[in-house]
């Protein structure tokens, strides 16, 4: 649960702006051979989610640049890892080529990844980083709480 908190902060510190024209953008640049869509990352038919290719748990903002198609296997097994890394670690024959068009198409629309905190002031900062200090601390105290219970 606190993933979700961490998370829902990124989130929200982050630019949210991805249209459906966007959505299409996407689609053009990552088509399949007859203009389909298809993974970003192994290429697979009728990818049927949105990843961030920089995830919002490493800054990552949901606006075009930054988000493509992906299939559910590769979805799920990236999670926070940085794409390239990840990629490389697939399977996928052609790996090297793809983590170029992702990165082309990053440069394409412009989007790199930004310092999500350089944008607060020092008051915001403070606030912020006490923030997550109490849900460390409440992560503690609960992790703590159920370890002496035996259920």
């Amino acid at each position: 649960a606190f993933s979700y908190v961490n998370r829902s902060i990124q989130e929200g510190l982050g630019r949210r702006q991805f249209t459906t024209q966007d959505h299409f953008k996407v689609v053009g640049f990552f088509g399949g051979q007859n203009g389909e869509p298809s993974c970003a990352y192994c290429g697979a038919p009728e990818p049927r989610r949105w990843d961030h290719v920089v995830p919002v748990t490493l800054g990552g903002e949901t606006v075009l640049g930054n988000m493509v198609l992906a299939c559910n296997r590769c979805d799920d097994s990236k999670r926070h890892m940085p794409f390239d890394t990840w990629l490389q670690g697939q399977g996928v024959t052609d790996a090297d080529a793809r983590i170029l068009r992702i990165n082309e198409y990053m440069r394409e629309f412009g989007y790199s990844n930004r310092n999500l905190r350089a944008a607060l002031s020092t008051d915001d900062l403070r606030v912020l980083d006490g923030l997550l200090s109490e849900a460390n601390s409440l992560k503690v105290r609960i992790t703590a709480f159920l370890s002496m219970k035996r259920f």
